[in-house]
């Protein structure tokens, strides 16, 4: 049940986290990764090499498990779009877009960043807000973060 707040002086609904619906019996299968950390990070080794001396199979192997590690982010991704387009109604004429990082972008970042695992990457996936005014923009993120 969305919470009620007061934002200059008129009272809004906000929806939080546990407003949201539960996930679908689809998005749960995508959730659940079946590979460790050690495979995913190995994987995204893998397809980050430049040399491509793996073989067909193991390159294949390789992206099957990063997809799969990143369509894992489908719901929370889903889960935060949402939140953020319902409390951005709030301000009238709002955009919310919010998108998976492609998988060229994925093993790009590893290829430049030569540490980086790919289980600590963060920006697997992305939502923004566009609001008319910059105070807008912040209250939407006060009441989003709640």
């Amino acid at each position: 049940m969305p919470n009620q707040q007061v934002m200059e002086g008129v009272p809004i609904s906000v929806m939080t986290v546990a407003d949201y619906p539960l996930p679908s019996t689809s998005e749960m299968r995508l959730a659940a990764i079946h590979h460790s950390n050690k495979e995913i990070n190995q994987a995204g080794k893998i397809l980050a090499d430049l040399n491509v001396s793996q073989n067909f199979i193991e390159r294949t192997t390789a992206m099957t498990i990063v997809e799969e590690w990143r369509a894992s982010h489908a719901y929370p991704l889903r889960a935060v779009k949402t939140l953020l387009k319902q409390n951005a109604r709030k301000f009238g004429n709002a955009v919310v877009s919010g998108r998976p990082k492609r998988m060229p972008s994925i093993i790009s970042k590893l290829q430049r960043n030569e540490n980086m695992q790919l289980v600590t990457m963060h920006d697997v996936g992305g939502c923004r807000a566009v609001l008319p005014s910059i105070n807008q923009v912040k209250a939407l993120a006060n009441i989003t973060v709640q």
